[in-house]
């Protein structure tokens, strides 16, 4: 198994709109991707960072999806769903 972490920043007050917009809209469309397994979505204690880690089956997909996450979040970027400050693969 492989997570893919991802960083974006937040304004503030945006914390609990940005946990339930990836609980609603992201993860309904990463069960669309082949090999994805679950996700976990968090908020830093102050607020300014959305955090999140999902878990792919393998390296492969991993890699096929990276460049469509990346498209998928500048396209469908807004105030509850800022676009990537980073996102990094591990395992």
């Amino acid at each position: 198994m492989f997570a893919r972490i991802f960083r974006a920043d937040l304004k503030p007050g945006q914390g609990d709109g940005y946990a339930r917009s990836i609980d609603q809209k992201v993860i309904p469309i990463l069960r669309k991707f082949s090999g994805f397994r679950d996700e976990i979505a968090m908020v830093s204690a102050d607020g300014k960072e959305g955090i999140g880690i999902s878990f792919w089956n393998g390296r492969k997909t991993q890699k096929l999806t990276t460049a469509q996450l990346t498209r998928m979040s500048a396209k469908h970027s807004s105030p509850l769903w800022p676009a990537l400050r980073s996102l990094t693969s591990i395992g």
